[in-house]
């Protein structure tokens, strides 16, 4: 049993690295972490992603969510957490389902979904909270 841990453990870590390469390719994704997050929110608009590398929809939303953050540029920060790695963020936004986004205005959440959503829902979700700050 211990060996199975052990592999399973290697194996996220491997998913986490992949992904996180994949997102960080681009300036326009923040990688979040318990150590980052709160100074990151002083940048004004925020849209945080919490997820997980064995989470089929949230490696699914990814292309969407980069895109979206690429479009934004300039307008709003977006970031991926993983909440695998920080725990005690997602346990402080009472994250319980992933994919989960959450847009932060002024250093306070605003507006909460759960679950994949493609590009142009991310965008109009933060454009929302751009146009109004």
């Amino acid at each position: 049993m211990d060996d199975d841990d052990g592999e399973l453990a290697r194996i996220r870590a491997r998913l986490a690295q992949e992904l996180s390469k994949k997102f960080a390719e681009t300036t326009e994704v923040v990688t979040l972490t318990d150590a980052n997050f709160d100074a990151t929110l002083d940048k004004g608009i925020v849209c945080v992603d919490f997820w997980a590398p064995w989470c089929g929809p949230c490696k699914a939303m990814t292309p969407a969510f980069v895109a979206a953050a690429r479009e934004l540029s300039g307008r709003a920060t977006l970031g991926k957490l993983n909440v695998d790695d920080n725990p005690r963020t997602a346990r402080r936004f009472d994250v319980r389902s992933i994919p989960t986004m959450i847009v932060f205005r002024r250093g306070r959440a605003v507006d909460t979904v759960v679950g994949a959503l493609p590009q142009r829902e991310i965008v109009e979700r933060v454009r929302r909270w751009v146009s109004d700050s």
